[in-house]
């Protein structure tokens, strides 16, 4: 195993968020999960208070920091008052990638000696190899690795819409 991989997080990288939160909690803020937001309310130069759903009951509270994941066109039409609506247009127009992944688990001796491989061929989908057993060997049995086939998508695409059931061999990228 690389040494190099030690660095990464022993169970994947939610421990390095989970870690995030407890330092934001440690420092006085506050993290709020399966709290949707509502509302983002701004004054003349930085957000004031956000309004979440909390439980079924809408509630307000006031802040001088957001640290915020949602995509930013969601983002933008949260905001009360309303950014300029060329902001709102930039926001909207941006496309987000997300990936579609598929596990292999193998035999450890057919691992992959790198911790992922980009693809680059017109003819295959697969955009990104992982292989999850270099990054931390917590992530696979003992005597397996599991490499992970990622195909790069946008929501709508043929993939992103596709069946569970896709006929193999995937079509040729676009």
């Amino acid at each position: 195993m690389d040494p190099a991989s030690n660095l990464y997080p022993k169970l994947g990288p939610g421990m390095m968020w989970e870690r995030c939160r407890d330092r934001v909690v440690a420092g006085g803020g506050v993290v709020l999960m399966e709290s949707p937001v509502t509302g983002i309310h701004r004054g003349d130069t930085d957000v004031e208070a956000v309004s979440f759903d909390a439980g079924g009951t809408r509630t307000r509270i006031e802040t001088s920091h957001v640290i915020s994941s949602m995509a930013l066109s969601t983002f933008g039409k949260m905001m009360d008052p309303a950014p300029p609506s060329s902001a709102l247009a930039a926001a909207e127009a941006l496309k987000y990638r997300d990936f579609l992944t598929v596990a292999l688990v193998v035999p450890e001796e057919k691992e992959l000696s790198d911790n992922w491989i980009y693809v680059h061929h017109p003819s295959v989908r697969d955009g990104r190899i992982q292989n999850f057993g270099r990054w931390s060997p917590f992530l696979v049995k003992d005597e397996r690795t599991c490499l992970g086939l990622e195909y790069f998508v946008l929501e709508g695409d043929d993939l992103w819409s596709a069946s569970d059931t896709i006929p193999l061999p995937l079509p040729p990228r676009n």
